[in-house]
């Protein structure tokens, strides 16, 4: 029997790229209930649609902690018990010079790409 057989796993960023074909593969290949996270409903309900009842999903902000916290009791309501998190959401925002970031995009980047990580180990795992 594989490890990943019949897990509960938090993807984030499963309404598409990665995150999406991840919770796709779990699913269809290890019968997984996969929790997913990404901010856009529209996508997150047409995600539902495509992978079926074996994906349940919360719109959420994964770079603000407030939003793990909200993450945290839904999981808690809906008495799911997540047994792995794939920490797939990420941006990255149009290459130029450093000299010509603005600071709102850096600091969107480090919230999402780094921050998010540490919100989910703080208040998840």
């Amino acid at each position: 029997m594989n490890y990943l057989q019949n897990k509960t796993v938090i993807v984030t960023g499963a309404s598409s790229g990665i995150g999406f074909e991840l919770s796709k593969q779990l699913i269809s290949k290890y019968d997984c209930t996969v929790i997913g996270v990404a901010r856009s409903v529209d996508k997150l309900e047409k995600t539902k649609k495509a992978l079926g009842e074996k994906f349940v999903w919360l719109s959420c902000d994964v770079s603000k902690k407030s939003e793990w916290e909200k993450l945290k009791n839904f999981i808690t309501d809906n008495s799911l018990k997540p047994n792995i998190l794939i920490n797939n959401a990420g941006i990255m925002p149009p290459f130029e010079k450093l000299e010509n970031i603005k600071e709102e995009n850096a600091f969107s980047v480090l919230q999402t790409n780094f921050y998010s990580i540490t919100y989910s180990l703080q208040t998840i795992v």
